[in-house]
Formats: C-alpha cells, sequence, structure tokens
C-alpha cells in the first residue's frame, strides 16, 4: 500500500493555544481502493513555555 497526498494548512494563533485545519487530497495511491479527501483540525495547548529573558541594558561609554 502506498499513498501520497498533499494540502493546504491554516492556523491562528490565540495566545496561549494555537489552532489548526488542514485539508489533503491523494495525488497518488495504490492498493488503497481510491483517492481521498481528508480534513483534520489540532488544537496545541503547552504546558510550560519559557519566560522571554530580560533585554540587556545597554550603556555608551
Amino acid at each position: 500500500m502506498k499513498q501520497f497526498a498533499v494540502g493546504p494548512l491554516v492556523g491562528y494563533n490565540f495566545g496561549p493555544v494555537i489552532l489548526q485545519a488542514y485539508l489533503t487530497r491523494d495525488v497518488y495511491q495504490r492498493n488503497m481502493g481510491g483517492k481521498d479527501t481528508r480534513g483534520w483540525t489540532r488544537v496545541i495547548i503547552p504546558l510550560w513555555t519559557p519566560e522571554t529573558p530580560a533585554a540587556p541594558l545597554v550603556t555608551k561609554y
């Protein structure tokens, strides 16, 4: 069984949560019973994010 699919990915960053959706369409398949179109969604919720480092002080002499 072989399959190769392509499609677009769209997403939006809501701050603490990222939402993504993508749609794929088979462009090549062998022994899979026909070409498929599939839609997927993904929600990403980070368990931990590091704090941003403080900006270094810049002094001129």
